[in-house]
């Protein structure tokens, strides 16, 4: 007899204080198309896709390792773009960089390669650091000089969250498996 385990649809991401989360939310409501929802707005480092609970343990525990050596990020947002072009948006988003977009860009890197030496598979896209603030569900007219500028100052980030990612015909609904804070001690 064959025993089902069943996978959890799984990714990796930072998570943003709350007053960047409240920032957001009063910048969205400035934008053409549909919001997401505030629970929605984090930084996505790595998508898993399906995994089993062995695979899943395995991500806990390269997550874990990894957060020791790793101390908090100061980011701050950029600007606004649709994705995936200006001529057929399908949503806006915000580019996060600022004085650690470097340090971000090793880490993924050097994590990233954990879960490989680990048999953690991922999707291999480029990572573009940015937060997903609408969707549009048809094509739209819109016009790159209708987007509002974003004006915020450096924030910090000392979280990172893996979250599961359920399919619905709204949309996706995340919920939070594991939050790991950055803890790094010289």
């Amino acid at each position: 007899m064959t025993v089902k385990t069943k996978s959890k649809r799984l990714f990796l991401a930072l998570l943003l204080p709350d007053e960047m989360i409240s920032f957001l939310v009063s910048l969205v409501k400035k934008l053409p198309g549909r919001p997401l929802p505030p629970d929605n707005f984090h930084l996505t480092l790595f998508f898993f896709g399906q995994v089993s609970s062995q695979e899943e343990g395995k991500i806990k525990e390269t997550l874990s390792g990894a957060v020791l050596k790793e101390k908090p990020f100061t980011l701050s947002f950029a600007d606004l773009s649709f994705f995936p072009s200006c001529s057929r948006p399908r949503g806006i988003w915000v580019k996060v960089g600022g004085r650690d977009e470097e340090r971000l860009f090793s880490f993924r890197q050097r994590l990233g390669e954990e879960f490989l030496a680990r048999n953690i598979g991922f999707d291999q896209k480029p990572f573009l650091p940015h937060i997903t603030l609408t969707r549009f569900s048809k094509k739209e007219k819109i016009f790159k000089r209708n987007l509002p500028k974003v004006t915020t100052g450096e924030f910090s980030i000392s979280s990172l969250g893996l979250f599961e990612s359920r399919l619905s015909k709204k949309g996706a609904d995340y919920f939070l498996v594991k939050e790991e804070k950055l803890r790094f001690s010289s």
